[in-house]
């Protein structure tokens, strides 16, 4: 039998598939210039010359996402309402001595609602330090020590398509996280308050409210505040704002439990756009365009008029010093936004363009009183029902209910508030206000409208089958001047 000469029929095979895959290699190197092929945490890393990474083989899932989780998961408390409108929520521990930021809605008329902190088995009882219902925030205060805060960046800064992780308590999921990615930012909330909520489309549920938002570095840039009808659409306040709402209901020194109120210069807007004076001019009609002022307010004292168009706002030290500037300029929401968010008692320097020119204005922001007369109740921090209110035969208190024709059930009082410093208690029965009949709810907040911040109202109340008359003070504003010039 003659020897083969040449190579067998499976030799030519795998010199052909070799002589395939290395010419392919070839190729692929001439198209894509390879400088690194690296380990990289248990993977292989290939860099291209440039620095950036082509593909990547790891040996597990990655861990990104569980490192970030496990580093803030212990920064996210659970939070309960109990009552006949038991829910849950979310918060953030912003202190190690205790603090907690959450939604308004999630803690509204609770009466020390219930927060878990990861780590501790017991729960504690949240006492309510300020809350601010237009802005949806609540500042809670825990008798806890060495907690761990979380850190919160600056939500100026976030970036449309950076990724995201949410952290809550989902219909009672205890912790549970989602993630994606910002979505947009800049979106104006329903009430058109604040022109800066980051819109985000990680999946959330009733129960996230009041939770962090954290970027990829694992700072909180905003609290979950509320989802749209559609799937995939959320909002949060921005981190900044959170931020503004903390440091004013620190520095207060009035009573512990106090509504944050923001500031107020007295003045009514609209975009200057809705005006057909405006519409054709391009750099006005996203201005602010007064229509009308308070009597008595800061911006009337500050010699501001109706058709004024704002230009800019800033902060400054005081009225006195500093040379007028051009100032920072501001589109109708931005303004709104900025006085909004300006503590009370602080000055703020306004430009406004008028017929005959700019001019340049400057006064002592206030605090920004309710919006209805029922803000006076919230103030006050407690609630009534009327007598013949379903709800308080429920609570097994027909007997009363039926027994007077007119009146107020306390069904609510906060701890340190107002009422509970007056020494109101929950299920007093309010007889009478002033030596007048009260029937309803809004009769009382209205006969609160028509009185004085710090004027007394005396309230004939009955309590366990007795009489008794309790003071009770009107909520006082903070009084921007009373102890500094105008």
């Amino acid at each position: 039998m003659a020897a083969a000469i040449g190579p067998d029929m499976d030799t030519m095979k795998t010199l052909t598939t070799s002589t395939w895959l290395c010419a392919h290699l070839i190729l692929l190197m001439l198209f894509i210039p390879v400088s690194a092929v690296a380990e990289d945490g248990g993977g292989i890393l290939v860099m291209s010359r440039d620095g950036r990474p082509i593909f990547r083989r790891t040996g597990g899932p990655e861990t990104g996402v569980t490192d970030l989780v496990a580093k803030v998961m212990r920064t996210v408390v659970t939070i309960r309402v109990q009552g006949h409108e038991p829910r849950s929520g979310s918060g953030i521990v912003i202190s190690s001595d205790g603090y907690v930021v959450t939604n308004y809605h999630v803690v509204r008329m609770a009466y020390l609602p219930e927060i878990s902190v990861p780590g501790i088995e017991r729960p504690f009882g949240g006492e309510l330090v300020a809350f601010d219902p237009e802005l949806d925030l609540a500042l809670l205060k825990i008798d806890a020590e060495n907690l761990y805060p979380a850190t919160f960046w600056d939500s100026d800064r976030v970036r449309v398509g950076e990724p995201i992780v949410i952290i809550g308590n989902p219909e009672n999921f205890d912790h549970s996280v989602s993630n994606g990615y910002v979505s947009a930012t800049g979106r104006v909330s329903a009430d058109r308050l604040l022109d800066t909520m980051i819109q985000t489309n990680a999946p959330i549920n009733a129960g996230n409210s009041g939770g962090p938002v954290f970027n990829a570095a694992g700072l909180v840039i905003g609290v979950v505040t509320s989802a749209h009808q559609s799937q995939g659409i959320n909002f949060a306040i921005p981190s900044n704002v959170v931020r503004v709402f903390v440091e004013q209901a620190l520095r207060e020194n009035r009573i512990p439990s106090i509504r944050c109120a923001g500031g107020w210069l007295g003045v009514e807007y609209t975009q200057a756009g809705d005006d057909p004076r405006f519409r054709d001019s391009g750099d006005l009609r996203d201005k602010a365009l007064v229509t009308s002022l308070v009597a008595g307010g800061a911006a009337q004292r500050a010699g501001m008029k109706v058709d004024d168009v704002i230009i800019s706002y800033d902060i400054v030290p005081d009225c006195w010093t500093g040379a007028p500037g051009r100032g920072t300029p501001v589109t109708y929401p931005q303004f709104a936004r900025k006085v909004r968010m300006t503590m009370p008692c602080t000055y703020a320097r306004i430009r406004v363009r008028r017929n005959d020119g700019l001019h340049e204005l400057c006064t002592m922001v206030e605090e920004r009183p309710p919006r209805s007369i029922d803000g006076l109740l919230e103030m006050s921090v407690f609630t009534c029902a009327t007598l013949r209110d379903e709800n308080l035969r429920e609570r097994s208190l027909g007997e009363i209910t039926g027994r007077y024709r007119s009146g107020l059930m306390v069904s609510y009082v906060e701890n340190s508030g107002y009422a509970d410093v007056a020494g109101l208690a929950e299920h007093d029965v309010i007889l009478e206000a002033n030596r007048r009949n009260l029937s309803t709810p809004e009769e009382f907040a209205e006969m609160l409208g028509n009185m004085a911040p710090g004027d007394a109202v005396l309230l004939k109340i009955l309590r366990d089958g007795q009489y008794k008359y309790v003071v009770f003070e009107v909520p006082r504003p903070v009084d921007c001047r009373a102890d500094r010039p105008e």
